[in-house]
């Protein structure tokens, strides 16, 4: 699909059939792991909250060089508009290919689970 955050999954029998094994897969998942997405598409956002345990979510966010767990200010925008709706999810800061995502950023995320 292309991107677009009023898309309707619902409109397309092949996206449809894609749609429904996402939200099986989601159903089913100990976590869940944003890389790379803004999480405008409402629909997505909302699959996700309704069917995976908020503490249980990690969401990568734009990481300010060279710290590993700074934001950078212009996230700041993102992360406001994410805390609401995640307010349980941790926040990455990361920048692809300029620094990596470290272990110790994620671990206590990872020790959430039963």
């Amino acid at each position: 699909m292309l991107p677009d955050p009023e898309k309707a999954y619902d409109s397309d029998p092949v996206i449809n059939s894609l749609w429904s094994q996402f939200i099986l897969a989601l159903q089913r998942t100990k976590r869940v792991f944003v890389l790379g997405h803004s999480l405008n598409d409402k629909a997505l956002a909302q699959a996700i909250r309704d069917n995976v345990r908020a503490d249980r979510i990690a969401i990568t966010v734009l990481g300010a060089p060279p710290q590993q767990d700074v934001l950078d200010p212009s996230a700041a925008e993102m992360l406001e508009r994410l805390k609401p709706d995640f307010p349980s999810a941790l926040m990455i800061p990361t920048r692809f290919g300029e620094m990596p995502i470290h272990a110790a950023s994620i671990q206590p995320w990872l020790e959430r689970t039963d």
